[in-house]
C-alpha cells in the first residue's frame, strides 16, 4: 500500500534535499538540519521511484537520464522538492558533481567522508580523467584537510573547505584520564564470505582478503611481541558491529585469543569515545587513526600494505599531503625495528616533545573543527 501511495505521491517541497540517507543522522544531530524540512533520496529504497519524477525528469532531463541515471534522479526529484541545499556524504560518486548544471537553483554540498586506503586510487584518477570536459559542479566540499581540499578543486568547480572530519567533529573531545597500559589497534576487518572475496579494487586490479590483510597479520605480530616486551596489554578495537564475531575468530586464529582484548561497540560514534580514552593508538590505515590524531591521541601509523600487494606501490600515507616515506609517528617499512621505532616514539616522547613534533605534520593531514562551526556557517 506504501509503495503505490509514495508512487503516486508529488514529493513534498522541502529545504534540504538528502542523497542517500548515510550520515545525514550527524546533521540532525548537530541540528544543521531538521528531518521535518528534509527529503532523503534513498538509493537501497528505491523511494525515488515515483510517476512525477519520472514524467517530468524525462520531459525535462532527458539528455541527463542517458548520461547518468544517478544524477538523472537527483535533478529530476530536485524539480518537485525545490531545496535550499542539496547534500551528501558519498563525495566518492562522481555522478553527483553533473547536477547542478541540470538542476542549479540549490546549494550542493559534497561532504568527504573517508579516507580511501588506495589513495590517490581510483576515485580521484576518474576525477582527473573525466574533468577536462569541465562538467564537476558543487558549491562546497568539505574536505577533511588543506591538501584534500586542493586536490577537489583541480577537478571540481567548487569552493572546497578544510573542515576536518564532520562525524568527529560533532563529537566533543572527552577529557579523560587516558589509558596509558595498552595499546589499542583500529580494526580494519572485513567479512571473508564468501571465500576469496575482494576487499578493493585498485587501478582496475582485484585485491582478496587474504592480501589485503598481510599487513595486520605482519604488524599485529610485531605489535603483540612489543607489548609482551614492555608489559603492556594489547587491545583491538572493533570495526564494523555486524562483523564483530567473525573479526574475533580471525584475530584469536592470528595472535591467540589469550594474547588481546577485543573491544566491542555499540555503533560507530562509540570508537571516538573508545580512541580518546586511550593514549596510544595504531593501525594501518584506516579513517579513525587520522581522526585520532586531530583528536590528540598519539598514534602509530603502519601503511604496509604496499609490501605485500605490488599494485599498491604508488600510495602513500597523508597523500596528497606530501610526507616523507618514514615520519616520527608512521613508516612504510615492515622491518621490526622500524615498527618498534615507531611505537617507541608514541609511547616514550613527553607530552610536549610530541606536540612541537606532529602537530605541523597533523595539521596536513586532518582539521579538528570543534562543533562543526564551518558547515554551520554555510548552512542557515
Amino acid at each position: 500500500m506504501s509503495f503505490f501511495y509514495n508512487f503516486f505521491k508529488k514529493p513534498p517541497k522541502k529545504k534540504f534535499l538528502i542523497v542517500n540517507e548515510s550520515g545525514s543522522e550527524v546533521l540532525l544531530r548537530e541540528k544543521i538540519i531538521n528531518m521535518n524540512n528534509t527529503f532523503i533520496i534513498n538509493f537501497k529504497t528505491r523511494n525515488y521511484l515515483n510517476i512525477w519524477i519520472v514524467i517530468y525528469g524525462l520531459i525535462y532531463n532527458y539528455k541527463l537520464f542517458k548520461k547518468s541515471k544517478y544524477a538523472w534522479i537527483v535533478a529530476s526529484t530536485s524539480l518537485f522538492v525545490e531545496p535550499k541545499y542539496t547534500i551528501t556524504f558519498m563525495d566518492y560518486i562522481f555522478h553527483f558533481y553533473y547536477v547542478k548544471k541540470y538542476y542549479p537553483n540549490s546549494k550542493y554540498i559534497s561532504i568527504q567522508v573517508g579516507r580511501r586506503n588506495n589513495e590517490p586510487g581510483q576515485f580521484f584518477d576518474n576525477l582527473k580523467r573525466l574533468s577536462y570536459k569541465k562538467e564537476f559542479l558543487c558549491d562546497y566540499i568539505l574536505a577533511y584537510s588543506k591538501y584534500h581540499a586542493i586536490e577537489y578543486s583541480k577537478y571540481i568547480k567548487c569552493e572546497s573547505l578544510n573542515t576536518g572530519s564532520i562525524r568527529s567533529n560533532s563529537l566533543k573531545i572527552k577529557n579523560y584520564k587516558q589509558i596509558t597500559d595498552s595499546i589499542l589497534f583500529i580494526s580494519q576487518y572485513r567479512s571473508n564470505f564468501p571465500k576469496k572475496r575482494t576487499v578493493m579494487i585498485y587501478d582496475g586490479f582485484k585485491i582478496e582478503h587474504d592480501q589485503f590483510f598481510n599487513a595486520e597479520i605482519h604488524v599485529l605480530k610485531k605489535i603483540l611481541k612489543f607489548c609482551k616486551n614492555k608489559n603492556l596489554k594489547l587491545k583491538i578495537l572493533s570495526s564494523l558491529t555486524s562483523l564483530e564475531n567473525e573479526a574475533i575468530n580471525f584475530y584469536d586464529n592470528l595472535i591467540g585469543k589469550e594474547n588481546y582484548d577485543f573491544i566491542k561497540k555499540d555503533n560507530n560514534d562509540q570508537s571516538y569515545d573508545i580512541v580518546d580514552s586511550h593514549k596510544f593508538v595504531c593501525g594501518i590505515d584506516s579513517t579513525l587513526l587520522y581522526e585520532a590524531l586531530a583528536r590528540k591521541s598519539r598514534v602509530g601509523v603502519f601503511y604496509a600494505r604496499k609490501c605485500f600487494i605490488k599494485q599498491l606501490k604508488n600510495i602513500k600515507f597523508g597523500w596528497p599531503a606530501n610526507l616523507n616515506t618514514e615520519g616520527l609517528f608512521w613508516t612504510h617499512d615492515i622491518k621490526e625495528d622500524e615498527i618498534y621505532r615507531v611505537l617507541n616514539n608514541i609511547l616514550y616522547l613527553s607530552d610536549n616533545d610530541w606536540f612541537l613534533k606532529t602537530n605541523s605534520v597533523i595539521d596536513k593531514i586532518m582539521n579538528y573543527d570543534d562543533k562543526n562551526t564551518i558547515i554551520k556557517n554555510i548552512i542557515k
